[in-house]
């Protein structure tokens, strides 16, 4: 180890209170409420980034809260082993949901219940191998700007095509652009 480093001490490049990695993935674990500030070099902070966790039965309330808040947010929800998820995108007049798959039979499952409600994707492209080596496909589905709707849909998806049930707790990011400086989320770990 460099006589120079002082593994007690917390780097600029972590958030307040957490001096190494372990302590940040386990920070969101804890439900940390209120604004996050991260630094990053060559970026100036970012704030209005919340980590929080709810239940599914939740979810019908927060949606409509968050998306109606601004014209231009994003919303990702994760199960807290990131094997199940969906982002929703609002920008102006469009709302979108792309929903995670890891599976071909999560897309049949996909397809069939947008396909089932008349909801044809908006977004539908494959995206360059990542570092496994495999390609991966993007899907997104349009949104009805009536929020209670959309949250409706996106709770019924959650259910239905991933099984996951009213007590399942996710976890949610809340982005809101007009207060934050984009950055990339790198596998929606908090």
């Amino acid at each position: 180890m460099n006589a120079f480093v002082n593994p007690k001490k917390r780097n600029i490049l972590l958030p307040p209170g957490c001096k190494d990695l372990l302590d940040v993935l386990q920070r969101g674990r804890r439900s940390v409420r209120g604004a996050a500030k991260v630094f990053d070099p060559g970026m100036s902070m970012i704030e209005g980034i919340r980590f929080e966790t709810a239940k599914l039965v939740d979810l019908g309330g927060l949606i409509p809260k968050v998306m109606s808040s601004s014209s231009e947010s994003a919303l990702p929800i994760r199960s807290l082993d990131c094997q199940v998820g969906v982002t929703l995108i609002r920008s102006g007049n469009e709302f979108t949901i792309y929903p995670l798959h890891q599976t071909d039979d999560q897309i049949a499952r996909i397809e069939r219940f947008f396909s089932g409600r008349a909801i044809q994707p908006s977004f539908d492209r494959t995206v360059m191998p990542g570092p496994s080596g495999t390609s991966m496909r993007v899907l997104g589905y349009p949104l009805p700007l009536d929020f209670s709707a959309a949250a409706q849909l996106t709770v019924d998806l959650l259910r239905l095509a991933y099984d996951v049930n009213d007590e399942t707790e996710l976890e949610y990011l809340e982005i809101n652009p007009n207060r934050t400086v984009h950055t990339p989320v790198l596998g929606w770990k908090t």
